[in-house]
Parts: C-alpha cells; structure tokens; sequence
C-alpha cells in the first residue's frame, strides 16, 4: 500500500515535491496527476515486475518517458523484491536463453524500456551518473549473478564437467575469471588440477595441442581459431596452459605409435627431433573382409619392417581409394576388393580418369592413378603370399607406360624473375634466405636441405675449393645398392659457404637443445625443434612474389615452388653446355633425368621461339581475305588464344585462325587448310603423322596386289592418300628448315 503526500508545490521550474510513504520524489505535473494518476501506474509496473511481464514493462515506460526516472526510482525503492527478481530473470534470459556471453546494466535499462533484445545489446542510453548511482538493482543482481556462475564453476572444475564449464564461463570473461581464478589459493589448485586433468584426458585421446589450444579445447569445445576468433587470448597465455600443453606434447612425443587393432582408426606417430607428427589410418571405408586383411597387412609393416609412417599412410590410403571409387561403379555382386577383376579394373581405370573436381580440373592425374593401382598392387602381393595363394593379382595385369611423360613438369624461373627475386629476398626471415640461396647455387631438392649437417662444409687442399657434402634423400637406397656413399659431394661457390655459416650460427643453440647436427631446423608452436619444412618457404616466396608484382614474360603473376630451384640450376648447366652425365654427376640424379629436362628445355625454347614468331607467321602465311577479317583487338584475343593452347587442333599439329564469322568447320582433316599455322614444337607430331601415313600406303599397295590390281597408282584412292603423304613431307621440310636458320636443334626429335 503506498501513500503519496504532497510537500511543496512551488519549486522552481513547475516541480512538485511529494512522498511515497517515506521517500521523496520530484516530477514536472500536476498535483491531480500525482494524487489520482501516478498510484494507478505505480501499482500496475508493481504488478508488472511481478509477472516478469517485459512488454507490459516497456509499455508504461514508454507511456510515461518524461516520468522514467521517478518510475525507476520507485522500483528501486517501493518495490525493491520484485525489481530485483526482475532483473534477475533478465540475467538468466541473456546469459542462459540467448546465449549472451556479455551484459551491463546498461542492458537491462535498455531492454526494460525497448523490450527489443538487438536494442539492448547495441543501442545507446544516455543517463545522468546520480541516476546510474542511485538504481544500484541491475549491477547488484549481474554481480550476484556472475558470483553464483563461478562459484558453481569452480565446483564444474572439482568435477571434472567440462560440458558446466563450457556453459558457465562465457558471461565471466576473460580479464574477469582470470582475476577470480587467482584471488585465492584454493581456487587456483582447483582450476589448475582441473587443466592437468584434462591433459591427461589428451595424452590419452592423442591430442597434441598448443597452449592456446588446450584453452579453446576447455571452454569453446573447438581448437580452430576460425570458430572462436581471438577469444580466450589472454586465457591461453597462463602459464597452466603452457605447462599442460608443454606435458602432453613431450609425453606423446615419446611414447611409441599406439592403437587398438580392432579399431577402424589408428593414429601413427612420426618422429620428428623433439617433435613428432601424426598420420590417420581410416580402415572404416572397407568391407569388414577387407578391412581384415588390410590391417593385418599395416600391422606386419609396423612391427616387421622399417617402413616410413607417410608410406603406411599412402598405403592405406590407396586401398581404399580404389575400393571407394570402385563401388561408385554398376557392380553390385562385388564386395571385396579381392573380387575385382582385370576388367573391373579397365573400366575403374578410365572411371577415374573421367572424375573431375568442382572447377572442372581432372581429380587424379595419369600419375597419381599409377601411385594407387601400385600401392594397391602391393598389398594383394602380400596377400596372395600370405592368406591366399590362388589369389589373382589383377592389379599387375594392367600396363601403364612411359608414365612419366604423363607427369606435369616443373618449370624452371625466368632470368627476370631470379633478378626480381634477388632484390627482395632479404625481406624474408634469415632462415629463408639461407634456404633459398644454398637451393639457387647447388640444385638440392628440399627434403636434401632438411638433412644437411653442421659438417656440410669443408675445404680441399688439393683442388683449393669448398666442397659441399650432402644426402641426397631420393637416390639414397639407389646409391646404397650400387655400392656408393650414401653421401653426395659438390664444389661449391663463397655464396653457399656463407649461407651455411649464416645458418649454423642461427641454429647453434637449438642444435644444442635438441642434440642434433642438423642446421635446418626450427621450433614448433609447442616450442619443441623439429626439422624445417618447405611448404612455408614456398608461401613466404609466394607472398612476396605477390607483394611485389613479379611477373613473367607472359606478363602473368610467377608461380614458386621449392623444386624450381633444382630445374632452374639443371637448365643453367645444360645452357652453358655442359654435357648431360657432367650435369647428372653434378646434381646427383639419373641421366634420363637429365635427358627429359634437356627435352623440356629444347620444348620450352622452341615454345618461346613459336610464340614470338607466331604474329609474324599470322601476317606472312596467312591468305589476306582470312587476316581481314580479324580486327586489331579480335588479333590480339587471338594472339592470348594461341598462347593459352585454346586454338590447338584436334590432331595437336597445330594452331587453328579460323574467324568466328567463316561458321562451323565442316573438314575431316587440317593438314593442307590454309587457317592452320604450325610450328617446330609440332615436329614430333608431324614425325608421326608422317609415318602412320606410310605404314598405311605400304599396307593399301599390298591390299591392291593381293587383288591383282598392277595399276593401283592410278587409282584415286591411292593417289589421294600420297598426296597426303607429300604434304606431311613438304611441311615437315619446312619445319625443319625454319629451325634450321634459327639455330633450334630437332634431331631428339627424329627416331
């Protein structure tokens, strides 16, 4: 029951001074409006709070907004119970409903005057600081509110529910439940035996995370940063988290590779200096027979044998590769991979080379179809010697040669983009420079950086030069075999031996943590060594290349990859003549190898060559009624058109001009139309054409005499098809001699 008393109605402004039973109020109305109104708006926002009615809340307060202070003030004051069980429903509302990880006082105003929740959490309330002070409710309830959230957090971390924990800290925060974790003693054992726990938990479930991770891992139940922003930055930086993190990570590190075999998962350690790095093994693909069989097969490499963890991955890998696709195939009477047969194999054969990504690039190349059929290939081999020797293997039923035609060559850097390079290298950590440089001066493949020693380098008397000793990783059983050193040795320029110095001193103090000679080397984000890695290079160079605009001759942004550095020092060496077993002694690699760079290097300068000439083949060659018809922008779409391959012929001898207004194409053949344009780099192809057109003319003559047909030359079909013969031979002769006065060797050509 409230009484209302007038006190004075003369202050200044028009304000009348009144009670509510014993506390003072002013407000701009009539006493009329005071003694018959108010009590009615009172009595109802009372019976409002009461019914947690928030529209009927905003309602009278935006009924009555030049009143809104004195209305809050009542709250406050008159009917302190049902105000503050109001706003602690608000509490709950935004932190438990919504989800809210963040609310004010400002808050609950704002919502209590808006009913509208975006409003609330975004919009704007100005109000004078007396009347902040004065309503105390809203911060008293949120304060009480997020004591109660903690301490029930702290009892979360006593029972190990992470799931409480998850749901309680949010609305805490970050600065704020790091100020209450370390106000006290106890609160500090508690928490921090909580995280020890839960590293624990991770050492068993085989989770090697970062501090930062370990931290996302407790409170956000993720460890990628792209869910959770920088959220719990300041969090992940106690010292707790370092230590558990730091534990897990040794204790993993070195601990054996652990699983259950009747799991369809298993988890593969790689040891990696004070690091290591896990490979997933994903059976559950297979058919239970299958599966069986192959993890039989895993099993006896890991105990038996001193394979790699990546090669049991690439084993498994491909099995079940080639059983997936496999049954995206019509075939429903076969349920284990040991029922495929060769023709099974014909048709998943030309299946996946069909299968294409979104972009429309082809899912597998020829190459890394071979990878899979010989990695599947391997397995049968060990099941057939050790389960079921009636097993056919058809797997080694199916050819495929000259494979490594089909594989994409790596292409070796411009003179201008080296130069480019050279400006700006500096820009990168010194790390990367030293890489980079030892890579440009000795033709080392990376995984051969990753190895190099503290000893690389040493001086000969005798010959007065530095050498540079090496393993070369990929040719090291090849070596073994044939009696070599598994250790590769070079003369090297002044430019490497500072580059290996600059890196030895860089890594002097992590050889010594990790005791090891190897200078290659760099800590990880669980501040253990482990070997450097080349992906990050190659992004560095990448960015850089990018940063500043480094282009090619086609004027196209330049594409770096580690192994350019060993085609570029390979290209250099062949350029400058030197012979193909000098080149291949030097850079430690086969001579076919080296013969198959020298053709990719004869190709790329006939390529260039062809592409500078073919604007002037266009106008010389070409009859004037078809160059009339192309504008001098339709010439120069045409010109990229050539460059990018898109006017290629179906035969590939060539390069179709034909102009979009002549129509459709109606001919069989090219060879003869005056719109084609070909070029040295198309020899071979004419080589082959040249020949199958003789093959057949010698089979056609034999076909005639067998029928008792003396005068077949004068026949029309054979007289059409040497004339065709004659027109490979002149245009071959051109060719030839067009390279001839260009100075271009085609003799790799010629079989």
């Amino acid at each position: 029951m409230y009484t209302i008393s007038i006190l004075d109605k003369h202050i200044t402004n028009g304000l009348i001074c009144f009670k509510i039973n014993e506390y003072e109020f002013q407000i701009r109305r009539t006493v009329n409006f005071i003694e018959n109104e108010l009590l009615k708006i009172l009595t109802k926002l009372k019976k409002r709070l009461a019914d947690k009615d928030t529209a009927g809340i905003a309602k009278i307060l935006d009924d009555n907004k030049n009143i809104n202070t004195t209305l809050f003030r009542f709250m406050e004051f008159l009917c302190p119970t049902e105000f503050e069980n109001y706003c602690s429903y608000l509490c709950h509302y935004f932190f438990d409903d919504l989800k809210e990880p963040k609310i004010s006082y400002r808050t609950i105003f704002r919502f209590m005057k808006t009913n509208d929740v975006k409003e609330a959490l975004n919009g704007i309330l100005t109000m004078r600081t007396d009347f902040i002070n004065e309503i105390k409710t809203p911060k008293r309830v949120i304060q009480r509110h997020l004591d109660e959230r903690f301490n029930k957090f702290i009892v979360a971390c006593k029972n190990d529910d992470i799931e409480s924990i998850r749901k309680l800290s949010p609305p805490l925060g970050d600065k704020s439940l790091i100020k209450r974790i370390y106000s006290t003693n106890e609160y500090i054992k508690v928490f921090e035996s909580f995280v020890r726990r839960i590293g624990d938990r991770l050492i068993k479930e085989d989770q090697p995370l970062s501090k930062i991770e370990v931290a996302r891992y407790i409170f956000k139940n993720t460890t990628k940063k792209s869910e959770v922003g920088d959220a719990l930055t300041q969090i992940g930086r106690l010292n707790i988290f370092n230590e558990v993190a730091s534990h897990v990570y040794s204790t993993l590190s070195s601990k054996p590779s652990s699983y259950r075999y009747e799991d369809d998962i298993w988890i593969i350690r790689e040891k990696n200096l004070q690091g290591f790095g896990n490979h997933t093994l994903d059976f559950s693909p297979l058919s239970d027979i299958d599966k069986k069989h192959l993890k039989a097969h895993i099993h006896e490499l890991i105990k038996k044998t001193a394979i790699k963890e990546r090669a049991l991955y690439t084993r498994v890998y491909a099995v079940t590769t080639i059983y997936n696709r496999f049954t995206e195939l019509p075939y429903k009477d076969v349920y284990s991979i040991f029922d495929i047969n060769y023709y099974h194999l014909l048709h998943l054969l030309d299946y996946l080379q069909q299968i294409k990504k979104v972009d429309g690039q082809d899912y597998y190349n020829l190459t890394s179809i071979y990878n899979l059929f010989q990695q599947t290939r391997l397995f049968f081999d060990w099941y057939i010697e050790n389960i079921d020797s009636e097993q056919n293997n058809s797997f080694r039923e199916i050819e495929m040669h000259n494979i490594k035609s089909f594989s994409e060559s790596t292409d070796y850097m411009p003179e201008e983009v080296i130069g480019k390079l050279e400006e700006v290298i500096h820009e990168l950590p010194e790390m990367y420079q030293n890489a980079w440089t030892i890579m440009m001066n000795t033709g080392l493949r990376f995984s051969d950086i990753q190895e190099l020693s503290s000893e690389c380098i040493t001086y000969d008397e005798e010959s007065q030069s530095y050498l540079f000793t090496y393993l070369n990783v990929k040719m090291e059983n090849q070596r073994v075999q044939s009696g070599e050193s598994k250790y590769h040795t070079i003369p090297v320029s002044h430019v490497v031996v500072e580059a290996v110095e600059k890196q030895k001193e860089l890594t002097a103090d992590l050889r010594i943590v990790a005791d090891t000679d190897r200078i290659f080397i760099t800590l990880n984000k669980h501040s253990k060594v482990v070997e450097f890695v080349g992906r990050p290079l190659a992004r560095a160079i990448n960015r850089l290349i990018k940063k500043h605009n480094i282009r090619d001759g086609n004027n196209e942004l330049f594409h770096y990859t580690n192994h350019q550095c060993r085609k570029t020092i390979i290209v250099d060496l062949l350029s400058k003549g030197h012979s193909l077993r000098k080149v291949a002694d030097y850079i430690n690699h086969s001579e076919e190898t080296s013969a198959r760079y020298y053709r990719d290097l004869e190709l790329k300068k006939i390529a260039e060559l062809d592409s500078k000439l073919f604007q002037q083949l266009f106008e010389e060659t070409i009859d004037k009624e078809i160059k009339n018809q192309y504008t001098e922008e339709e010439k120069k779409a045409l010109f990229r058109e050539i460059k990018l391959g898109a006017r290629e012929t179906p035969e590939g001898h060539g390069t179709c001009v034909k102009h979009v207004s002549f129509g459709p194409c109606h001919k069989k053949k090219c060879v003869g139309c005056k719109m084609l344009i070909s070029g040295p780099q198309k020899l071979p192809k004419w080589y082959d054409l040249y020949r199958e057109q003789q093959d057949f003319l010698k089979e056609l003559e034999v076909e005639y005499k067998n029928s008792g047909i003396d005068n077949y030359q004068e026949h029309r079909v054979y007289q059409q098809e040497l004339h065709l013969l004659k027109v490979y031979s002149e245009t071959i002769k051109k060719m030839e001699s067009f390279a001839k006065e260009r100075g271009i060797s085609i003799e790799q050509y010629k079989k």
